[in-house]
């Protein structure tokens, strides 16, 4: 149970601030919740956004959602209602909890929850109910869905599920089958390197990954792409029946309506942050039969395959080494400047555990 225990957290305030460990008393569970052990937590793009201040959320807050840990206290509602979880178990979790009771919910979008709450993104008003991967301890609210993770999945590999696994999932699910078609995936970071080596699985007969860093189209290869270029100039038109845009940015998106073949479609992920208005050309669009949809956040069954797929692939794609650094929570602040030119670092808070 949480009586007594005592979490170390990296509470962000503000933009511009480094990141204070603080000491939080954990509150009792409520119906529904769960309290976590954070094994590891990576920094996602949507972390360093909120630090630097290019996207507002306000503070104090405990950030970090691509976390897994175990399972050391559940409500019993929670038991009742997800029975094959034990206390101990190495687990992820949505980084959504929704009601499933709104309209949104019973329509499919539980992401769009009219009572949304996202691990890693609330504000703790008062301390409140402290829902973050940068510490040692964290409540996963009611309403998330926890999936208890294979013991053969490393634990770099399991990190990110939760967010950029889950989130590549639920693009390609929007989209359409990958078997035997043309992918182009704009953008190399985390997700897209993901995505790159989703639809080489997924059986894509072409993958072209589209990115400016000669690293990130390294990485890309490794992950199975069988193009790469720097710039979409180098893409021949009407050549992709898919695209996947992990960039956002706006240049980047025009540019991608023209590389669309009959009927193909597109798949914005990365537009999470504010850029100038997108233009295009409502005419090619209708005359091509394309299709433009917009993913954000994934669902519970995106998770579950996720997670399936990382079991899978992580033995045929180097996924383990594309967290490039490790660090200790009390230096979570090294670990956010390391994590603005890597594909990902992690937060490790078993390491101060050890020392």
């Amino acid at each position: 149970m949480t009586d007594g225990l005592r979490a170390t957290a990296a509470v962000f305030a503000k933009p511009g601030d480094a990141l204070s460990l603080e000491q939080k008393e954990m509150p009792r569970l409520q119906a529904g919740e769960a309290l976590v052990e954070i094994e590891q937590c990576t920094i996602c793009a949507s972390d360093l956004h909120t630090i630097r201040g290019r996207r507002p959320v306000g503070g104090p807050t405990v950030l970090g959602h691509e976390a897994i840990g175990y399972l050391r206290a559940m409500s019993p509602e929670l038991q009742k209602g997800q029975p094959e979880l034990k206390i101990s178990d190495r687990v992820t979790w949505s980084i959504i909890a929704c009601c499933g009771n709104c309209d949104r919910c019973e329509a499919g979008v539980t992401q769009k929850c009219r009572e949304l709450k996202k691990f890693g993104h609330e504000t703790q008003i008062n301390d409140q109910r402290p829902m973050g991967g940068f510490a040692s301890h964290a409540i996963i609210p009611a309403g998330a869905t926890i999936v208890p993770l294979p013991s053969e999945l490393p634990t770099s590999v399991a990190a990110p599920a939760n967010c950029a696994t889950a989130t590549v999932v639920a693009a390609f699910r929007t989209g359409k089958s990958c078997h035997d078609q043309t992918v182009l995936i704009v953008g190399a970071g985390m997700l897209g390197i993901t995505a790159t080596a989703y639809a080489r699985h997924h059986g894509a007969k072409e993958v072209i990954v589209v990115d400016p860093q000669e690293e990130r189209r390294s990485w890309a290869k490794e992950f199975g792409a069988t193009q790469t270029a720097s710039e979409l100039s180098a893409v021949d038109q009407d050549v992709a029946d898919l695209i996947v845009d992990m960039s956002g940015i706006p240049d980047a998106i025009e540019a991608s309506v023209s590389r669309l073949n009959v009927g193909g479609i597109l798949i914005l992920v990365g537009s999470v942050f504010p850029a100038r208005p997108v233009q295009i050309s409502a005419e090619q669009l209708v005359r091509k039969l394309n299709r433009i949809e917009g993913v954000h956040n994934y669902r519970a069954d995106d998770l579950r395959e996720a997670v399936d797929f990382l079991a899978t692939a992580s033995t045929i794609f180097p996924f383990e080494s594309l967290v490039e650094q490790k660090f200790s929570l009390d230096r979570v602040n090294d670990a956010i400047d390391a994590a603005e030119s890597a594909v990902r670092v992690a937060v490790c808070p078993g390491l101060d555990r050890e020392k």
